[in-house]
């Protein structure tokens, strides 16, 4: 199973004739509406930075922030922090400020500081991860007392402590980042953040060395998300620490159970073939898998290369390469099935009766 990751640039949508958008439609972040200078004032006066879109009404990529990035409850929950302000390009209250801060194209999204100087901007249609970690970077530049106590303090949603303690796991700076999920608990976050809770609690776990404690925390994200986006990698990740752990038995009924629950998923079928292939595990329930993964993917370069392995693991070597070579027509340029094949090649050189001993 190789897995290739491409990089999209980011598109500018060209300028087009759109439907007049209404007012107040800008989802759950609280925008003022008193107009700029009194936003300033506002930041000022509550110490907060300002961050200020300047859009306009006809704006493709500006609709497209205010469906996806301002109604995200991670982008509502930080926002708080902030004193927000949209700026309709079109309207003589924004033409002083279009000079001032040098906008060429909307969205353009412009964060300050409290005192009224900038800090940071971007250009272009923003997703709520963008907007996120842009915001994250304006808070630790200028809150006087630091992203870390804005997460502590009693009044701050779950979703901000959350938020930082994934932070701090990155960081390795585990004890903080187990006090903010704890506190995240405790505030009450709902459902809909259970799921990224336990993940993080997971991650934490397997940090701090208490596997068993991890390996709990992602099996109750497993039985309880069945259909999350992150079901793949997360049980490749503990069937992975299973079989580590000599428990590879286990590791496979894991794995089949997941499956079970969405059986026509080609990640899944593909992961759990792969998982049991390269693992030398349940050899035939992975080539049924596998197979079951090609029916449903119209035969893709990913899953051929799956099942071409698996048949590879089972000795079965002509079969093996016949499916590397439509792996190949179908990825031409990928260096990795070129390499497969060589591997299946040199195994079927060494068992041809020309190579047997004398």
């Amino acid at each position: 199973m190789h897995r290739a990751f491409t990089r999209f640039p980011m598109v500018l949508f060209p300028i087009l004739a759109c439907a007049v958008q209404t007012p107040n439609t800008w989802g759950k972040v609280a925008f003022v509406e008193s107009g700029f200078k009194d936003a300033v004032q506002m930041a000022a006066k509550e110490n907060k930075p300002v961050m200020l879109e300047f859009y306009a009404e006809w704006c493709g990529p500006c609709k497209l922030m205010d469906r996806r990035t301002w109604p995200d409850a991670t982008v509502e929950a930080i926002s708080r922090y902030f004193v927000n302000l949209k700026l309709d390009g079109d309207t003589k209250e924004a033409e002083p400020f279009q000079s001032k801060y040098r906008v060429m194209a909307y969205p353009t999204v412009v964060f300050l500081g409290p005192n009224g100087q900038e800090v940071t901007r971007e250009m272009g249609f923003l997703g709520p991860k963008e907007v996120v970690r842009m915001m994250l970077q304006v808070l630790e530049k200028t809150s006087k007392n630091g992203l870390l106590k804005l997460a502590q303090s009693p009044d701050s949603p779950p979703r901000m402590s959350l938020l930082v303690a994934k932070r701090l796991i990155g960081e390795k700076q585990w004890m903080l980042a187990e006090e903010l999920l704890q506190a995240a608990r405790k505030k009450d976050p709902g459902a809909d953040m259970e799921a990224e809770l336990l993940l993080s609690e997971a991650e934490l776990g397997f940090g701090k060395g208490d596997k068993e404690k991890g390996l709990a925390d992602y099996r109750r994200f497993l039985q309880g998300f069945p259909e999350h986006p992150r079901v793949g990698k997360t049980v490749t990740l503990v069937a992975d620490a299973l079989v580590e752990a000599g428990k590879p038995e286990e590791a496979v009924a894991l794995y089949r159970d997941v499956v079970k629950a969405r059986p026509d998923n080609v990640g899944l079928l593909n992961g759990f073939a792969w998982f049991c292939a390269t693992k030398g595990l349940a050899l035939e329930e992975a080539l049924q898998k596998g197979e079951r993964a090609l029916e449903l993917s119209n035969r893709t370069a990913g899953v051929l290369d799956t099942v071409a392995e698996t048949h590879f693991r089972r000795g079965e070597l002509e079969q093996a390469l016949r499916l590397i070579d439509e792996a190949i027509q179908k990825a031409p340029r990928d260096p990795y099935y070129k390499e497969q094949k060589a591997k299946f090649s040199a195994a079927k050189k060494s068992h041809s009766p020309d190579n047997s001993p004398q």
